[in-house]
């Protein structure tokens, strides 16, 4: 180790014997770097068993009712976790109260839950487009920081090649036929996608109406593999 690395790292040993890490759940030290303590991630909702397609949670992992009668147009559905209590309380922070230090913490539990191996790596990315109204009205796009978070730790390129082109009534609340009638003919593709493997990322995979119309338009325009990949998903 030269000279400059061995300072770095004596800098960084000191600044976490002055500064631990605070855990963003308990609000105590975490005595680590992450900004969570043990004790905390392991009460997490950790996603147990569940479906192999959608992720639907599950008393054995299987394929659950609606897969076995309907697969979906998406290749498989990854999450990390319920979505249960502490975790709304993370995205709901991250996504309306703009707390970009709960995403961050996410995303770094989602690739310590679900990290892909380098067999199963997509070519692209692709976050989970908003219209460009709310968009403006949030002031970011949750799922775009998510996609470039796990982008840059799995080395890939993170790129929005789908717009959505029509503004719709908000998903939450809405049946499972109303969410399907609500986001028909919302998205557009917007470059060449033809034989590549997406990754779609959201915050929270609920009935997988909106999985499921990104997967088939993508899947239309030639491509050969999507997944989607969600921090959680609702029970």
């Amino acid at each position: 180790m030269n000279m400059v690395n061995k300072f770095s790292a004596l800098l960084r040993q000191a600044n976490f014997a002055l500064l631990p890490g605070t855990c963003l759940l308990c609000r105590r030290a975490s005595h680590r770097t992450r900004d969570l303590c043990i004790e905390c991630e392991q009460a997490l909702p950790w996603l147990g068993n569940h479906c192999e397609l959608c992720a639907q949670p599950l008393p054995f992992s299987n394929r659950c009712g609606e897969c076995l009668k309907k697969p979906p147009a998406f290749d498989s559905c990854v999450s990390a976790f319920e979505y249960k209590f502490p975790i709304n309380q993370l995205v709901t922070g991250f996504k309306y109260n703009r707390k970009l230090e709960y995403g961050q913490l996410l995303a770094a539990l989602w690739l310590d839950y679900c990290r892909p191996s380098s067999q199963q790596l997509p070519d692209l990315i692709v976050p989970v487009p908003l219209h460009w109204r709310r968009a403006f009205t949030r002031s970011f796009n949750q799922a775009e920081l998510l996609s470039r978070q796990l982008a840059n730790e799995l080395g890939l390129d993170s790129c929005n090649v789908v717009c959505r082109h029509r503004a719709t009534a908000k998903q939450q609340g809405l049946s499972a036929a109303a969410r399907r009638k609500n986001l028909k003919h919302a998205f557009s593709i917007t470059q060449n996608i033809e034989g590549l493997h997406l990754a779609f990322v959201d915050d929270v995979v609920t009935t997988g109406s909106t999985a499921e119309q990104l997967a088939l338009q993508c899947k239309r325009e030639g491509a050969r593999r999507v997944d989607i990949w969600s921090m959680a998903r609702t029970p």
